[in-house]
């Protein structure tokens, strides 16, 4: 090897330096992301048989890198955004339904005819209370 090219290479070995030190990092966030879920899982387990339900039928799968991590990690993230969207489109189904029969002219499904307070027995005469009653 020249001298130019083993320059070159102790120059390509510095400016990898710092994504060697990325990938071994990553590595490691990943072996405890798996052992915390593996423990999670576990415990999940544990505790639903306890009570007496079914053990989740799914097998622990370990993450054993951080490509496979970033892909549970955008499952989760699309599974909740999913969710969010219908929510939100549940209430707002539910928001035009009530509005659509406030327009029709009826009265709210869930109105009640209900007495105001009694604060005493002087506030009217039927008040149920046999004496005065304080609503602090």
């Amino acid at each position: 090897m020249t001298t130019t090219q083993q320059e070159g290479y102790e120059a390509l070995k510095e400016q990898l330096a710092p994504l060697s030190r990325v990938s071994i990092v990553s590595a490691k966030v990943a072996e405890v992301l798996s052992d915390r879920l593996r423990t999670g899982h576990e415990r999940y387990r544990t505790r639903l048989t306890r009570i007496g339900g079914e053990p989740p039928t799914w097998p622990w799968v370990p993450l054993s890198t951080p490509i496979e991590a970033w892909k549970a990690w955008t499952e989760y993230a699309l599974d909740t955004a999913e969710r969010t969207v219908l929510f939100w489109d549940t209430l707002r189904r539910r928001g035009d339904a009530y509005l659509e029969h406030e327009r029709a002219g009826h009265l709210p499904l869930l109105h009640f005819q209900r007495p105001g307070k009694c604060q005493s027995r002087r506030d009217s005469p039927g008040c149920a209370t046999p004496r005065g009653v304080s609503h602090a």
